[in-house]
């Protein structure tokens, strides 16, 4: 494992071929965590210390349905851990989350939302703007946690 300093710790494998399976469980500062394009897992730290935990996206095709990133130990609630997604174009409402049916299907509309959330821990973003669903570009990622109680400010735009 990589040693980290300063008050948040940075792993960037943007630049790096192939998915990582990496754990920050022993992890003492919050980390931001910024992904390859292929199903990369990550665990985060879930013991007693509050850290604060940063997922970044920085392109669109970071992270589809078919080849999807897996966050576990995330926590939503607006002051724990975030995603971040400032580095992509969104066009759609960033106020709140687009709340599909269980079962969501290519096109179905995000209704003026630039995210969506199915009745799992599937998380959908409109990255092409516009504005339905499409299951083989869109950005989609899944979080394990503390998750049901994730709103637009778990986000960073």
């Amino acid at each position: 494992m990589p040693s980290f300093s300063g008050p948040h710790s940075i792993f960037n494998a943007a630049s790096l071929n192939g998915k990582l399976d990496v754990a920050f469980t022993s992890a003492t500062k919050g980390v931001t965590f910024t992904g390859t394009s292929s199903a990369d897992k990550v665990q985060f730290e879930t013991g007693a210390a509050v850290l604060v935990d940063t997922i970044v996206f920085t392109t669109t095709n970071a992270s589809t349905l078919a080849n999807r990133d897996v966050y576990y130990g995330f926590v939503a609630g607006g002051t724990e851990d975030k995603i971040n997604l400032s580095g992509l174009v969104l066009e759609g409402n960033k106020a709140s989350i687009k709340t599909f049916g269980v079962a969501s299907t290519d096109g179905a509309s995000f209704e003026g939302h630039a995210i969506g959330r199915p009745g799992s821990n599937t998380v959908y973003v409109d990255t092409n703007n516009d504005g339905v669903l499409n299951i083989a570009t869109d950005l989609a990622f899944d979080l394990t946690g503390s998750v049901a109680a994730l709103t637009s400010t778990d986000f960073i735009f």
